[in-house]
């Protein structure tokens, strides 16, 4: 009778883990990156980012038949769904895309991101109202963020309120971007940015999902950034949008994906409020080095504008220096090198990159930008100049390039 009691108390245990395990698949705590595993290091670690890989569907011979059931449920809900907006399912976790890294804080896993465009992308389903938790790391105003549910408009707001509201219990998709922070934030020195803790769907189940289409990866200033892209007069966070830059609109008009690195007031010589680009390139800040292991498919550089007053040979220098290094991180993706739309030291950039026959020039000048304090675009202005980069793309690449 002994025997037989224990064996019945270890059945209840076991059951009771499996329920557990479920739950952990619908709500995830910090999240991870699709394709690898998420085990958050001490705060000085880096861990690999979104490389346009994913990782496949868990087969019933290792997974929880549960877990198996509930991808196989969100695949048959995405299948349908094409174009801009088409999905695969990566994993019971959100997928990322963007210079993100775990991070230690206080005893506290964090997802962080110190770049503006990062973004997450999951499904959910049995719940109607989604929060995700930021932890507030920055000094000034409070980011924002901005979201898109199955495919609609996006809907801004500050990240201490990042509650999602959906129409019903159904599945839905989830696109939520790193949007705005404040322009005078030191990222740099002090990691000021994004920092995700959780993400709770009640008694809902979140799964992964990875944005179909090609990862186009921007190195660039405050205008790949966001900066004034919405209120011209101000530097808040609510004035900055990374979904209403050219880069964005590019990407959208493509059916890419955007993975930015933009910050304000940097250049080639000039660090503004980070670094220049090629110490960009290496560090994701002054203590933390950077993850390259991702696979772009094309690389995109908007550089110049804040070297004003730099030296043209020293410009040329540092500008083929950059290009070359990011050619050999990433030999397989052309390079396209844009002249700034204020055509600050244009003949200097294609001189920098003469001879070097995987980089293309983006010529800009005639685009008819239009902006909010005549530097940073207002949205129009990176409406047209998202479209006409992406005309210029399909123009070097093929029009089949994208889709392939």
């Amino acid at each position: 009778m002994k025997n037989m009691k224990n064996r019945a108390v270890q059945k209840i245990a076991l059951a009771l883990c499996a329920v557990l395990a479920l739950f952990s698949v619908g709500c995830s705590g910090g999240g991870g990156t699709a394709g690898t595993s998420s085990v958050p290091d001490e705060s000085t670690s880096a861990v690999p980012e979104s490389s346009g890989t994913i990782s496949s569907a868990p087969d019933s011979t290792t997974e929880p038949k549960e877990d198996t059931e509930l991808l196989r449920s969100a695949e048959k809900y995405l299948k349908p769904i094409t174009g801009r907006r088409g999905y695969t399912v990566s994993g019971s976790e959100p997928y990322y895309i963007g210079r993100w890294f775990d991070k230690t804080v206080g005893g506290k896993e964090y997802r962080v991101t110190l770049a503006s465009g990062s973004s997450l992308h999951f499904a959910v389903n049995g719940t109607e109202r989604v929060k995700v938790r930021f932890e507030i790391t920055t000094l000034g105003s409070t980011p924002y963020y901005a979201v898109s549910t199955d495919g609609g408009e996006f809907v801004r707001g500050a990240v201490n309120g990042c509650e999602i509201t959906l129409p019903d219990t159904g599945w839905h998709t989830i696109d939520l971007y790193c949007d705005g922070m404040n322009h005078n934030e030191d990222k740099w020195n002090l990691e000021s940015g994004y920092a995700i803790s959780s993400i709770d769907c009640g008694n809902g189940k979140l799964v992964g999902i990875k944005p179909d289409g090609k990862l186009i990866l921007f190195y660039g200033d405050s205008i790949t950034e966001g900066i004034r892209a919405v209120i011209p007069s101000s530097i808040a966070s609510d004035s900055n949008s990374a979904v209403n830059t050219y880069a964005y609109y590019c990407c959208e008009k493509l059916g890419a994906n955007i993975y930015p690195v933009g910050y304000g007031g940097t250049g080639i010589i000039n660090e503004g409020f980070f670094a220049t680009l090629d110490k960009t390139i290496d560090n994701f800040s002054s203590k933390r080095k950077a993850d390259n292991s991702f696979t772009p498919d094309a690389v995109i550089i908007n550089h110049g504008t804040n070297d004003v007053n730099i030296d043209g040979a020293e410009f040329i220098s540092g500008y083929r220096s950059a290009v070359e290094k990011i050619h050999g991180l990433f030999p397989g993706a052309p390079v396209f090198a844009m002249i700034p739309f204020n055509q600050e030291h244009s003949a200097d950039i294609r001189e920098a990159v003469s001879g070097l026959d995987y980089v293309s020039v983006i010529e800009t000048d005639g685009w008819g930008i239009t902006y909010n304090d005549n530097v940073h675009p207002n949205i129009a202005g990176a409406m047209n100049g998202g479209e006409r980069l992406a005309g210029c793309l399909t123009g070097i690449l093929g029009e089949d390039w994208f889709t392939k």
